[in-house]
Formats: structure tokens, C-alpha cells, sequence
């Protein structure tokens, strides 16, 4: 769990590899407002040589120089508070006013089926994050661990429920026990100078062809998007059987321009996967970003 999460951090550090992270600030901006979120890490820079970082409490926001780039300074979100990074650079002096919030997500397996364990993850915040590290044990009936790791989950929606389906393979499935089995948040990734804006209601998924073949359904999804803005975001595919139980989930990543709409063709539900299918249902999450103006 702890060489996955510092997998991740790493990741979170790489600006070529993440375009979400906190940006290079302007030297002439000496002071600004940042919220980060516990567990959170991000770098600040102003291209200058860091001669010093230090955080007023420590034990909220642990600020370090960058081992490998001499122009980054590392911040890490520890605990929910406030507290004052002060950086010194060759280009001046930068106070950052940081104040870190708790995690707030109610995360639970919803299902065993098919070789498949599916989890939900409530965004209880009023934040929408671009990443988050779920960590996940998975027991039998007698308690004994039979698969732990950590899963990342991508675009989670303010106040909306992400899904996302772990392949354990039949035979672990089989010895799972639902009842047993944890999913919990442990970080968050967001880019702290930009506003996101949630207008799933403003994504509209169509289905369209839908033909059942006897041992699968197909069928497309036309997504239009009726903002002015770029948006991210899923299709969630949700399957049913006859009792309304959520056995299984897919997804389809939106990546549309303003005023786009794409149509694809690749709505697929095998009833060899899902024996017990009956229905599925479409929900739609979808958000932009747009730089703080006060940034």
C-alpha cells in the first residue's frame, strides 16, 4: 500500500505526467491563498533556485525542498488546518496560506460477481478531484486477507458517487466474502488555482441501435455536450440483475469540446460475464476547469 501511494506521489510530482498540478506562480505574486485536501502533495516553483522552504505547523503542511530539482519546493497536506509555507528563491520571497481539509468519502463494495468486485465512492465534498488513491482489502468469510492493493479513480464529481470494478478472477471471487471486504480514500489529487465546475446535467447521453443478440447486448451512446466549455468526465454503464442489484459497471471517458457530440459505438454487455443481467442504467458525470482569477 505505502510503495502504490508513493507511487503515486511521485506521479503527482511529474508536470509532464500530470497537467492538474499546481502551476508555476509568478515571482511578483508574493502571497497566495491555496486549500489542498490531507494526503494531498503538489510542488510549488517561481523558477527560481530554492535557497529555503518552511511551514509554520509542520505537523498541517510539511514544506521540503525538491531532492532532484533545485526549483521546486514539495508540499504535503498532513493534517486538516491551517498553516503558512514561506519559500525563498533566488527571485524573492513567496508566503503560500494553506489550509488543509479532511478527506470526506464514503467509499463501499457494492458487489462479488464474475470474477469482478465493484465499489462505489461517494464525493461528499464540495470539491471535484481529478485523481484519487483508494486503498482496498478484500477477505473471505474467516477474515483472512486475500487481496489488498490500492486502485486509482479518476474524475470524481463534487457531491456525485464515482464507480469502479476491480478483476480479482473467478476463483478469488468465489472466496470473497462482500460483508468483509473495505475500500477507503486515502489521497486526493486536484489543481488548487482552478475552479471546477460540475455540468453533468449539461452533458446529455443518448442510446442509441441497441440490439439484443441472445448472449449480449450492443448498443452506442451519442454524448452532447451543451456547454461553452471543455469537459471531462465518464458514461457510467450500470448493470442490473432482476432484483435492482448493482453486478457490474463500465465506463465510457467523455473528452468533448465545447458544443461537441461524440458517438460511441462501443456499448457492449456480455451475459456470459453477467449470467444474472437484466437491465442497465446510463448516468452521466461530467465537469470543466477554469483558472482563479484571483490566481
Amino acid at each position: 500500500m505505502k510503495k502504490t501511494l508513493k507511487k503515486l506521489v511521485c506521479c503527482m510530482l511529474a508536470a509532464a505526467l500530470f497537467a492538474t498540478l499546481l502551476p508555476a506562480l509568478p515571482a511578483q505574486a508574493a502571497t497566495k491563498s491555496v486549500t489542498l485536501y490531507v494526503g494531498e502533495q503538489i510542488y510549488f516553483t517561481d523558477y527560481g533556485t530554492v535557497s529555503k522552504a518552511g511551514s509554520s505547523n509542520s505537523k498541517v503542511v510539511k514544506a521540503a525542498k525538491d531532492k532532484e530539482n533545485n526549483r521546486h519546493t514539495n508540499l504535503t497536506a498532513k493534517k486538516a488546518g491551517k498553516a503558512t509555507v514561506t519559500i525563498k528563491t533566488s527571485y524573492g520571497t513567496t508566503k503560500l496560506k494553506i489550509t488543509v481539509k479532511k478527506l470526506n468519502f464514503t467509499a463501499k463494495v457494492l458487489s462479488v460477481a464474475n470474477g469482478y468486485v465493484t465499489f462505489s465512492v461517494k464525493n461528499n465534498t464540495a470539491q471535484t478531484f481529478d485523481k484519487l488513491l483508494v486503498d482496498y482489502t478484500f477477505k473471505d468469510a474467516q477474515g483472512e486477507i486475500v487481496k489488498q492493493d490500492s486502485e486509482v479513480v479518476h474524475r470524481s464529481v463534487a457531491k456525485k458517487t464515482a464507480y469502479e470494478s476491480i478483476y480479482v478472477g473467478s476463483s478469488q471471487a468465489e472466496l470473497l466474502d462482500p460483508d468483509a471486504c473495505t475500500v477507503k480514500v486515502t489521497a486526493v489529487e486536484h489543481d488548487p488555482s482552478y475552479i471546477y465546475k460540475d455540468v453533468s446535467s449539461k452533458v446529455k447521453a443518448t442510446v442509441k441501435d441497441e440490439q439484443d443478440n441472445g448472449n449480449n447486448i450492443s448498443f452506442s451512446i451519442t454524448t452532447k455536450n451543451t456547454t461553452n466549455e471543455r469537459v471531462l468526465g465518464y458514461n457510467y454503464i450500470l448493470i442490473y440483475d432482476a432484483a435492482d442489484a448493482l453486478i457490474g459497471v463500465d465506463k465510457m471517458t467523455l473528452y468533448l469540446d465545447k458544443k461537441a457530440t461524440n458517438t460511441s459505438t462501443n456499448g457492449y454487455i456480455s451475459k456470459y460475464t453477467y449470467p444474472t443481467y437484466d437491465h442497465y442504467k446510463i448516468v452521466t458525470q461530467a465537469y470543466y476547469s477554469v483558472r482563479d482569477k484571483k490566481w
